[in-house]
């Protein structure tokens, strides 16, 4: 999928997201969010170090976690699971179900070439 269209898709299901908020501020501050999140981040996450990725995967979470303290505090433990599972757990289990893994050979895999050597071409040539 190219940039514009991913750009485009997450713009517009902000406004889909928004339009149905009833407080301007509101609206305005989900609008901005997704310019911040899909226009302006991208760009800056290529250029920036890798040092410096898991800080800012600290502080988005960190953010998120505040602000779902203030609306509904109830929320912060299905967060923290949630990341918990993709940050460390599932990565984790991915590591070890590589061990297992085992690759099968069958008509849909691409054609193998076999190296027939300098005798096919003699043959070849000879008729």
């Amino acid at each position: 999928m190219s940039k514009c269209v991913s750009l485009n898709a997450g713009i517009f299901a902000a406004v889909c997201l928004a339009s149905r908020l009833d407080d301007l501020n509101n609206v305005l501050g989900t609008i901005v969010f997704a310019i911040l999140i899909y226009g302006i981040l991208p760009p800056l996450r290529k250029r920036t170090s890798k040092r410096i990725m898991p800080l800012c995967t600290f502080v988005f979470v960190s953010v998120a976690l505040y602000l779902a303290h203030l609306h509904a505090p109830i929320v912060i433990y299905p967060i923290l699971v949630s990341v918990l599972a993709c940050l460390i757990i599932v990565p984790l289990l991915f590591v070890q179900i590589q061990k297992q893994k085992d690759n099968i050979f069958g008509p849909w895999d691409e054609a193998v070439l076999k190296d027939l050597g300098c005798e096919a071409t003699r043959d070849i040539t000879a008729e």
